[in-house]
């Protein structure tokens, strides 16, 4: 696609390098980079999709001219107090848009208190970070800016700042009909162009259309183990917070990124689990699948005893744990972490 380079002053182009020694600067000109014709985002929700549910509000349907404006705000340096940090810092495209490390780097160089999500399929969602804290996603967006390790841009400093980049009004005005720049319309924009970013074009996907002609014996394996069923219990499992599309990607896992390989993940799912008030229903000792069918075979009782009940764990053999591998690995979905809609439109140079 022809693209066409605009070039913008930056009233503040001064960022810290987290190579450099404290309080040394190093100063960079921006280059916004958008296509000449604006990139598809609107077909985005007529893609086939395996999740019923949609959060979508009526009043902030995916546009082009929106998610192009989010796209822009998302990966955006300048929502962060310190210039240095944009959303797309920690939610990288080799990584499937999650980040490599297992705490991610705030603003003023402090750690995360979490690892972060990986992003994908966020339309598809109920509630969002770690704890499940928020519902909308018109609200989730904004935390992170304000956040005071993440970001640290105050909600009363945000618009302020965007009025002074020349850039902004006229996307504003694409997006919104005026050029008018508001918190709302920030978390309008960056809710649609997260919205767009939808994966089904991974091995899984494909096999779904050809009753799975294209996997391997192994991948096979573990999918018939599991049971390709509407309402399985397991098969919840692999489309829950956070999702498992991409997953071979996405390390380090787990909520404080302990684990860095999936080979990790399965030994501690075999033996790491906890009898504990907060496990989930779903892993104590008795309960059978929410609906009642008996439990899985890849899952055994332990011997312990706990008033919370036992937890029930993996019981895999060497192939089947390879088998799972390779399953998880169906979900890999390279044409979405490459898609130049949701690649980084800056470019910096000296």
């Amino acid at each position: 696609m022809k693209t066409k380079v605009l070039f913008f002053a930056i009233l503040s182009i001064v960022v810290i390098i987290s190579s450099c020694s404290k309080g040394e600067l190093s100063a960079l000109e921006e280059k916004l980079i958008l296509p000449e014709e604006t990139y598809d985002y609107a077909s985005a929700t007529e893609n086939v999709n395996p999740f019923p549910f949609d959060n979508t509000p009526e009043d902030n349907q995916i546009t082009d001219l929106g998610a192009t404006l989010g796209r822009v705000l998302f990966n955006d340096k300048r929502l962060s107090k310190s210039n240095l940090i944009s959303c797309s810092s920690c939610h990288l495209p080799q990584n499937g848009f999650g980040d490599s490390k297992a705490l991610s780097t705030g603003f003023v160089h402090e750690e995360t208190r979490r690892n972060s999500m990986p992003i994908v399929n966020l339309r598809n969602k109920f509630n969002f970070f770690w704890d499940g804290r928020e519902t909308v996603l018109e609200e989730q967006v904004l935390r992170p800016v304000a956040d005071h390790v993440e970001m640290g841009l105050d909600d009363e400093e945000l618009v302020p700042k965007l009025e002074q980049i020349e850039y902004y009004p006229d996307l504003f005005e694409d997006a919104f009909g005026d050029s008018d720049i508001t918190r709302e319309r920030i978390s309008k924009a960056i809710s649609q162009y997260l919205r767009a970013m939808i994966s089904s074009s991974s091995k899984y996907d494909e096999g779904r259309e050809s009753n799975f002609e294209n996997f391997t014996t192994s991948a096979f394996s573990l999918k018939e183990l599991i049971k390709d069923e509407e309402n399985n219990f397991q098969m919840q499992g692999f489309f829950s917070i956070p999702s498992l599309r991409n997953v071979s990607l996405t390390g380090p896992y787990m909520h404080d990124g302990r684990f860095n390989t999936l080979e990790e993940v399965i030994s501690h799912y075999e033996s790491g689990v906890q009898a504990h008030n907060s496990l989930d229903s779903r892993l104590r000792f008795g309960f059978t699948s929410w609906n009642q069918q008996e439990v899985n075979p890849i899952f055994q009782n332990t011997e312990e005893n706990s008033e919370f009940g036992d937890p029930l764990r993996f019981s895999l053999s060497d192939t089947e744990k390879q088998d799972l591998i390779n399953f998880m690995l169906t979900l890999t979905d390279m044409e979405f972490i490459t898609d130049p809609r949701f690649s980084n439109p800056f470019v910096y140079s000296e």
